[in-house]
């Protein structure tokens, strides 16, 4: 598979996606009989329609290129410090359990691991929001602060508001209403 596939792939709707993505969605549902695994997901589902964990070459591609991460370690130590939008947990949750994820994913953690980072760090999200409606929000003030602050003109700014606002409303009506907001992570 050439890079264009690849890139192709990434963003693919088509539900014909190569075994790697059936094998996915299977494994995902499996994981819907744990409302904790499902609370993770509907993190993820900001961006993400597949678990990273699931994607060994997506995630080795993400957590190398888009954020420099070389060790499980260094995913175990993350916080919402690690990055630049620091006042939008919303944001930063999604992207800390997108990176535990992926570690798992790519290899840097164990299973177990990754879900626990993710379990901790979503049950911050209840601390600090009081629905997905108030998370979407954070995660779209996060995603625009984000992108201004890696030097993005107010046009492209604007798109990906729009995209993200798109994408929450998506949820909103999917997903989301499918998994219960209080759901226990501990």
């Amino acid at each position: 598979m050439g890079f264009l596939d690849f890139v192709k792939g990434l963003f693919s709707d088509d539900d014909d996606a190569g075994d790697e993505d059936q094998q996915a969605r299977d494994r995902m549902a499996d994981d819907r009989a744990d409302p904790r695994k499902l609370f993770v997901f509907g993190v993820l589902c900001c961006t993400e329609d597949i678990d990273p964990g699931y994607r060994q070459e997506y995630a080795k591609v993400a957590l190398a290129d888009w954020y420099s991460i070389e060790s499980g370690q260094e995913i175990l130590e993350m916080g919402q410090d690690y990055f630049a939008a620091r006042e939008y947990p919303a944001y930063n949750i999604f992207r800390l359990c997108f990176v535990a994820r992926a570690g798992y994913g790519a290899g840097m953690l164990d299973e177990a691991a990754s879900w626990g980072v993710c379990f901790r760090h979503c049950s911050e999200l209840h601390r600090t929001y009081s629905s997905w409606q108030a998370f979407a929000q954070g995660y779209v003030d996060g995603h625009v602060s984000y992108r201004r602050h890696c030097g993005d003109d107010e046009a492209t700014v604007a798109g990906y508001r729009d995209r993200a606002q798109a994408r929450m409303q998506q949820a909103l009506n999917g997903w989301w209403a499918q998994i219960p907001w209080n759901t226990r992570l501990g």
